[in-house]
């Protein structure tokens, strides 16, 4: 798994810009049905990638909302990249069917 890295544009700022992760993930996720991936071993980052909206939540049932939740339990919806070092399963529902990659990285 490859390090998570920003490269420097040629002022010295980062540029947004990381390298490929030789450890993606690519999903197809059904309507209304829930997906969980298991992190893999050393993995510290995940980028998400998708072709629609979805919803994730870490280490936890996740559900498209259908009224308000305000307990704290709902899933992010569409995040961009989180922190798993202490995360075991991402959980993922969208409302319509979609294909989401993760990209993790040490």
């Amino acid at each position: 798994m490859k390090e998570y890295r920003l490269h420097l544009d040629p002022n010295g700022r980062p540029s947004g810009a990381v390298p490929p992760s030789d450890t993606i993930y690519a999903l197809v996720l059904s309507a209304s049905t829930e997906k969980t991936v298991t992190v893999p071993e050393g993995a510290k980052l995940v980028k998400f990638a998708s072709t629609g909206v979805f919803y994730a939540r870490p280490d936890g049932t996740v559900a498209v909302p259908g009224s308000d939740i305000t307990d704290g339990t709902a899933g992010e919806i569409k995040p961009e990249m989180w922190i798993v070092n202490d995360v075991t399963d991402i959980h993922l529902i969208s409302s319509s069917g979609i294909k989401v990659t993760l990209s993790f990285y040490e």
